[in-house]
């Protein structure tokens, strides 16, 4: 048996003059985040979203950032590509793969970019793995340099000895991003 548990919800307007008892934790629901009272401070702590958390950042606003986006891909055809893109101007790690629904008409998969680095088109030879096998589980890590990409692309799957006609598989990016001083 499961229980479920609800915090407080309110709107950041009510929120922003609230002081709760410390420690109470509020959902904010205009903002959609969670907010620590400390029994003072009126509005309390928010707590940061992951998109917010740099994993460093100077006074001045320059910071790095580390990623992993995630989708799901069903094969069909020779080639199957994801909608979720490397983001142009990022260093990307890794590009990770797990067969969630075994593939079927083809032996193996290659995992690539549909665009290169540098804006060539990309390659079907398998950049971030080939010859990958198309049981269910079957994962690849798909590491690489790092590599600056400094276009965006998607990812393409590629059936090697035949053409996909079923399966699933989930790609997942890694990658960092870089942002500039804002002043």
């Amino acid at each position: 048996m499961s229980i479920q548990v609800k915090r407080r919800r309110e709107a950041a307007g009510f929120l922003a003059g609230y002081v709760g008892a410390a420690g109470e934790l509020l959902v904010d629901t205009t903002n959609n985040r969670v907010l620590v009272q400390d029994g003072v401070t009126a509005g309390g702590f928010a707590a940061a979203k992951l998109s917010e958390v740099p994993c460093s950042r100077t006074p001045h606003g320059a910071g790095i950032q580390f990623w992993v986006v995630e989708e799901a891909v069903t094969c069909s055809g020779a080639l199957s590509s994801s909608v979720m893109e490397i983001p142009s101007r990022s260093l990307v790690f890794s590009v990770s793969v797990r067969v969630l629904t075994s593939i079927s008409g083809a032996n193996s998969f290659n995992v690539d970019a549909t665009t290169g680095p540098g804006g060539e088109l990309g390659s079907v030879n398998g950049r971030f793995g080939s010859a990958i096998g198309t049981s269910t589980g079957v994962t690849n890590s798909g590491l690489i340099g790092p590599t600056v990409w400094y276009f965006p692309s998607a990812i393409s799957i590629i059936a090697i000895g035949g053409a996909f006609t079923a399966g699933v598989v989930r790609i997942a990016i890694h990658y960092a991003t870089f942002d500039p001083p804002a002043s």
